[in-house]
Order: C-alpha cells, then structure tokens, then sequence
C-alpha cells in the first residue's frame, strides 16, 4: 500500500509551509530532492498516518535522502526532578 507523503519548506524562522503531496515513498523522496535544488530552504516530507520523514542529509550532499521515523526529530523532554 502506497502512503501520502505531505511535502514542506522550512523557513529560517522555523515555520514551514505546506507545498504539495505525493502518492508512495519514491516519488515523494524525488520530489523533496527535486525542490532542494532549487530551494535554499530545507525541504521535507512527512507521511502522516506512518510518521515516516524524508530529509535531505546535509553532511551527505543535497542529492542524499535519508527516512526515519517522526519521533525521532522531536525534541527529548528532561525529566522532571524527583523531590
């Protein structure tokens, strides 16, 4: 089953911006590729229902693409003190 990858633009200001869909996981990394050539923005794409997200890896080139899972780029909670 194909899964709908919503694309977005990242501003420097860390608003993003819907930009467009794509059906299945190739043709959305061929897209988020596609716009990072032509963006200086970072551009990325998030399947909602699998939380499944494409980026292009920086250290490895802007032609490089890598998928994790969502939970991964939030940001860690400290724990609370216990007192």
């Amino acid at each position: 089953m194909k899964h709908l990858y919503e694309i977005f633009e990242q501003f420097p200001d860390g608003a993003s911006l819907w930009r467009e869909s794509a059906m299945g996981h190739q043709k959305a990394q061929r897209k988020v590729m596609e716009m990072a050539r032509k963006s200086a923005n970072p551009i990325y794409a998030i399947d909602l229902t699998g939380g499944d997200v494409i980026r292009i890896d920086e250290s490895r080139g802007r032609n490089k693409t890598s998928t994790a899972p969502s939970g991964e780029f939030k940001e860690k909670k400290k724990p609370l003190p216990v007192e």
